[in-house]
C-alpha cells in the first residue's frame, strides 16, 4: 500500500473492463470495471476473481510519477 501523505492507496482490481472484444461482437458494457466500483464505493471486498484485460499495458515514466 501506498500513501501520498494524506492517505493510504490500494490497488483492488486490475482485470478487464468487461468481456467484450473486437472479435467476439459482444456489446462494450464495461460490467467488470462497474461492479468493481460498485463495490469500492459501497464499503464491499472487491472480488478476486478477476480475468486479465487485453492489449498494451500502461507504462509508467519514474519521472512522471509522484
Amino acid at each position: 500500500m501506498q500513501q501520498d501523505g494524506r492517505r493510504p492507496f490500494q490497488l483492488v482490481y486490475h482485470g478487464q473492463f468487461d468481456d467484450s472484444r473486437p472479435s467476439n461482437n459482444l456489446p462494450v458494457t464495461g460490467r467488470d470495471i462497474r461492479l468493481a466500483i460498485e463495490c469500492v464505493l459501497s464499503g464491499q471486498p472487491v472480488s478476486s476473481n478477476q480475468k486479465p484485460s487485453v492489449g498494451c499495458s500502461i507504462k509508467w515514466h519514474p519521472q512522471t510519477v509522484q
